[in-house]
């Protein structure tokens, strides 16, 4: 029996009973009381907010944008030296970065984590060149392929007895010797270095980059400055860095006739022995008497199933005077080449082999070989000849395509959602127009 209230209802013993519509009231309410944020509520959870920051402030570390924006000191230095003495083609630096100063951990300051970054954009560390044209021929951690990294890998030799003096050192101690020629190879330009050495430890073993170089910055007085009470923090306590420009370093694309072709592998131990074939050149830290010593500039290395490809192509003659290759454009997914050969040979690309890119010479397509072990090559003929690399990934067309197949199968349902909609329904003054005709 109801009692004459909406939403209620009597049950068998006479009691009332709040109805549906009364018991979603109730759950509505306690949700919004749940729900709905007092003005008490709002400012403890502010207050508990405001409490978390200020107690973590200084684990939360920041750099104002001006910091990015100022100008690097050592990409200044390279632009300088490449107006003053320029050479042709891009080129590439390597920066051994991982150290710091020791005026950071002998100092305090309150604005330290600014300075670091400044000091870090100054000297042109870990991947800050990027943003300003300037490539590393070594990047970290940025998911470089196994291949590429090994032949920078470092590895400990014993200093021979001339090197021994020069550095300062016993002979025959164990000292760390990065692979000089893989530097060179990749076109390393210019080398960003420590001021301070440590020749066994992997971020200050530089005795590589030594020979065959020449300091940019700072002057020889100014690096190697003593500390002393009377004076400011040196230059190699203050700033640790030095610029050197390396006058080995390979061009970005050259010309060879002779190649050692060889099968594909992806054995580790015949990769590191190729790999060490073509690093070793008898510098004064890495001399074998009795090992063969490979040129790159005078032949390739090959890795190819394709031997039948280059037939006419490879011969035993020298690169000859008149031969040439240029780099007409160079952007990160395409490089456009102007080479010149007095009969067929092999240019060389010193780029990443990777699947993706794709080659036409003079417009016609051509294969793509791997060349020393990680580089590009191309089977040029005689004459003069342009050749373009571009990068078109399988993957970019198979994401095309799938692209293209999804928006027709939108414009097919629009289409059909189109026809299928039902005709809006007619007003009361059309039935009755109809009725009165």
């Amino acid at each position: 029996m109801a009692d004459g209230k909406p939403g209620a209802r009597a049950n068998s013993r006479g009691v009332k009973e709040p109805g549906k519509d009364s018991v979603d009231q109730v759950r509505a309410h306690g949700r919004d009381r749940a729900t709905a944020p007092t003005g008490e509520n709002t400012a403890l959870l502010s207050g508990e907010k405001s409490g978390l920051a200020l107690a973590n402030a200084r684990l939360i570390w920041t750099v104002p944008q001006s910091a990015f924006d100022a100008p690097s000191q050592a990409a200044g230095l390279i632009a300088a030296a490449e107006r003053s003495d320029p050479l042709r083609g891009p080129f590439r630096i390597h920066s051994m970065h991982g150290w710091y100063p020791t005026h950071f951990s002998t100092t305090r300051s309150a604005d330290r984590f600014a300075e670091l970054v400044a000091w870090e954009r100054g000297a042109l560390q870990h991947l800050y060149g990027l943003p300003m044209g300037l490539e590393d021929c070594k990047t970290e951690a940025a998911l470089e392929l196994d291949d590429h990294t090994v032949c920078f890998r470092p590895e400990m030799m014993p200093v021979p007895a001339g090197i021994a003096r020069i550095l300062g050192i016993p002979a025959g101690r164990p000292m760390l010797y990065y692979p000089r020629r893989s530097f060179d190879l990749w076109g390393a330009r210019y080398l960003l270095l420590p001021a301070s050495p440590d020749w066994g430890y992997p971020v200050r073993g530089f005795a590589s980059f030594l020979d065959r170089t020449e300091l940019v910055y700072p002057s020889p007085e100014v690096l190697h400055e003593r500390q002393s009470k009377d004076k400011p923090e040196p230059w190699v306590v203050r700033q640790d860095w030095q610029l050197r420009r390396n006058r080995a370093a390979y061009p970005r694309a050259w010309i060879v006739h002779r190649a050692q072709v060889r099968s594909p592998t992806s054995d580790p131990t015949t990769r590191d022995q190729r790999i060490r074939t073509l690093t070793y050149m008898d510098d004064p830290i890495w001399s074998e008497p009795n090992r063969p010593i490979f040129n790159p500039r005078e032949a390739a290395l090959i890795e190819t199933d394709d031997k039948e490809g280059l037939k006419g192509f490879v011969s035993a003659a020298p690169v000859g005077p008149t031969e040439s290759v240029a780099v007409v454009k160079y952007e990160s997914q395409r490089v456009e080449l102007s080479a010149r050969l007095e009969q067929p040979g092999l240019v060389i690309l010193a780029d990443t082999y990777y699947p993706g890119w794709r080659l036409t010479i003079d417009g016609k397509t051509a294969s793509v070989y791997r060349a020393n072990r990680m580089m590009r090559g191309a089977a040029v003929p005689a004459g003069e000849h342009t050749l373009v690399y571009t990068y078109q990934p399988g993957s970019f067309r198979v994401g095309a395509i799938i692209s293209a197949a999804a928006l027709l199968v939108l414009l097919v349902l629009a289409w059909s959602f189109r026809r299928e909609r039902p005709a809006p329904p007619r007003s009361p003054e059309s039935f009755d127009n109809q009725l009165v005709t």
